[in-house]
């Protein structure tokens, strides 16, 4: 019976190594910048869903979800004079109200004005040019989610981007924190320490 205990408590704790290492090195890769901004690798948005329209891919993208996610500056869509509103989701992270600008939306060649709406709140924000390219002039528009009415250090998981004749290439957390772990993964993490504890305590002295 002890022998079984101890095969099941050392299966637990491999299989809760991942897990492990993951939540304590999951920070560890380098930082992505973009001209001037730099942002953790995990800044950028991880999904999206279109509400309506027509938008055509660009760069190459397969889908919605393609196209805007990812640090790839060079995908994107293009509304031209189909209206389209998209879903922009972060998924492993999410987009804290800090000092200054939290988050940056992404749009390419000659800049147009785009809708972003947030927790109701909706405004309109004019891109600037970034001074450099991905296969497009990359144009961007800093926004503080303060103009939306959110607190100082809540956050924000998705928002909602609007247009007729802008595109739309990417978004990126300037002020992110990681996403809460699932209940599931931190029993699992629970049950890999414990069994790891019981494995350092059956071994026999030197």
């Amino acid at each position: 019976m002890s022998r079984m205990r101890q095969r099941l408590s050392k299966a637990i704790s491999l299989a809760a190594l991942p897990v492990v290492l993951g939540l304590t090195f999951g920070d560890a890769e380098a930082a992505i910048v973009k001209g001037s901004l730099t942002f953790d690798d995990n800044a950028f948005a991880d999904d999206a869903s279109l509400v309506f329209g027509s938008p055509i891919l660009l760069g190459g993208a397969v889908d919605i979800v393609d196209a805007v996610t990812g640090s790839d500056l060079s995908k994107g869509i293009e509304t031209g004079n189909s209206r389209s509103r998209v879903q922009v989701i972060f998924t492993d992270n999410l987009v804290i109200n800090g000092p200054g600008a939290d988050l940056v939306v992404y749009e390419a060649a000659a800049p147009e004005t785009f809708d972003v709406e947030i927790a109701g709140t909706t405004l309109n924000f004019a891109p600037v040019s970034q001074g450099f390219s991905e296969f497009f002039q990359v144009n961007a528009a800093l926004i503080d989610l303060s103009a939306f009415g959110i607190g100082a250090g809540a956050s924000v998981s998705s928002f909602f981007w609007e247009a007729q004749g802008a595109d739309l290439t990417g978004a990126a957390a300037l002020n992110t924190s990681a996403a809460v772990p699932e209940p599931t993964t931190l029993a699992l993490l629970g049950l890999g320490l414990v069994g790891l504890g019981a494995m350092r305590r059956r071994r026999p002295a030197a």
